[in-house]
């Protein structure tokens, strides 16, 4: 779209139409752009466009007002992605980005991995209960490979959750992440136990040679 040194609407073409919602504007009109598109961050996305003189971007979500308040419930809110640049005389173009359907596809995929995630720990619970049976019924050295097997039945239930954990904070950005003291070392050796027998396959070794004691803040 593209408007001119005092915001009126010059020229919009059929995509951006449809996005703003502007059906019921006509080529030969020439009216204000906030008249006609109820958006605060466009206006002043336009209007920092021209003052710096500058190509500027900006995204936001737009909540399209009608007159017809029967039409409010069937129209949805966009996630809009902007880019500007300064026309001559005070001129300013937009070029208008719907984002809308992309994060609708994040938004079923982070559903769909949460359901599945979900429906992992049921099994999950299930295997260790089965491990814990063996693990009293079986002497050493036998018991050595249940206890192997619990551990990483342990591992798979903390990524389950860590998982579920990160999708309630994409979704709820103002959720706390719980820090707490963590020796460093101990992590790294407890997480090189796990992955010991795949590297001994290929001839793979591990050695630290950092401090004794390494303690940091972590979630």
């Amino acid at each position: 779209l593209q408007v001119d040194e005092e915001n009126q609407l010059l020229w919009c073409n059929r995509q951006a139409q449809e996005i703003l919602y502007l059906q019921r504007w006509q080529p030969e009109e020439v009216r204000l752009l906030l008249e006609l598109v109820r958006s605060y961050e466009l206006d002043h996305l336009i209007e920092q466009t021209r003052d710096l003189q500058k190509p500027q971007t900006g995204e936001w979500i737009f909540h399209p007002s009608f007159d017809d308040a029967a039409q409010i419930p069937t129209i949805k809110s966009l996630a809009l992605r902007a880019s500007s640049l300064p026309l001559p005389n005070g001129q300013v173009g937009v070029f208008l980005e719907n984002r809308q359907p992309l994060l609708d596809i994040n938004q079923v995929r982070d559903r769909s991995f949460s359901d599945l995630a979900h429906e992992l720990r049921t099994p999950l619970t299930s295997i260790r209960l089965v491990a814990e049976t063996l693990q009293t019924r079986l002497e050493p050295p036998l018991n050595r490979w249940v206890n192997r097997l619990m551990q990483e039945v342990d591992r798979l239930i903390n990524l389950v959750q860590s998982w579920l954990d990160l999708t309630q904070m994409e979704a709820n950005p103002n959720m706390q992440l719980q820090a707490k003291t963590v020796e460093l070392r101990s992590l790294i050796t407890s997480v090189w136990e796990t992955l010991e027998p795949l590297a001994g396959r290929e001839h793979l070794s591990f050695s630290y040679s950092g401090p004794e004691n390494l303690w940091i803040k972590a979630d």
